[in-house]
């Protein structure tokens, strides 16, 4: 087994994000045609025990919509009604909704889900809450029966926030550690930029 660590800094926009269609679209421009045709990515939350952690969260209590942060666009005709109808989405319970990306950053996750249409989008926060953590799964499907997994760790516990995504291949795994701007070198860009540290484990 080999393992390697090293840093690395990200682009804010387009660092790291998970879509579920094989395209070349920034994450600014999704949703394009592609994503609507795929299969949407599931989500389930992981039951774990973590001794440092007070309360293992639910993934309703850790997501907000675009209007309970305050960018509320009244101009919208289509957009989540209220949490009942988000949540749906989020569960994969909507026939209307369904996510078809994900992107991550040092401060929290964006799911980006897309309406029947396959035109208009909209966003829910995943946001780290003091106290709690959270372990999600995450699988894309592909159309040749093959999915990516990947496992999401969200946390605000004793240590300060943590977000973290473990990506699974044949050959091992890619740990991704989000890391906060307080806690990083300077970077001539530092607004624009996030580091990240990584550690792979090959079999």
């Amino acid at each position: 087994m080999r393992k390697m660590k090293y840093q690395m800094a990200f682009d804010r926009i387009d660092g790291y994000f998970i879509t579920n269609a094989d395209t070349d679209a920034s994450w600014e421009c999704i949703p394009v045609t592609a994503n609507a045709q795929q299969p949407p990515i599931k989500l389930q939350s992981i039951p774990y025990v973590d001794g440092y952690d007070d309360l293992i969260g639910n993934i309703g209590d850790f997501v907000t919509s675009l209007d309970e942060q305050g960018y509320y666009d009244p101009e919208k005709t289509i957009y989540f009604r209220d949490q009942s109808e988000y949540l749906d989405a989020l569960y994969g319970k909507s026939e209307d909704w369904k996510l078809i990306g994900i992107q991550i950053d040092d401060c929290e996750a964006t799911l980006m889900f897309v309406y029947k249409d396959g035109f208009h989008s909209e966003p829910l926060f995943l946001t780290p809450i003091a106290g709690k953590s959270l372990k999600l799964l995450i699988e894309v499907p592909h159309c040749c029966s093959h999915t990516d997994k990947y496992l999401l760790y969200v946390s605000n516990c004793q240590f300060g926030n943590t977000i973290s995504i473990t990506e699974y291949e044949p050959w091992g795994y890619r740990e991704i550690c989000f890391k906060n701007c307080e806690y990083i070198p300077e970077h001539p860009d530092i607004s624009g930029y996030f580091y990240v540290d990584i550690t792979e484990s090959k079999k």
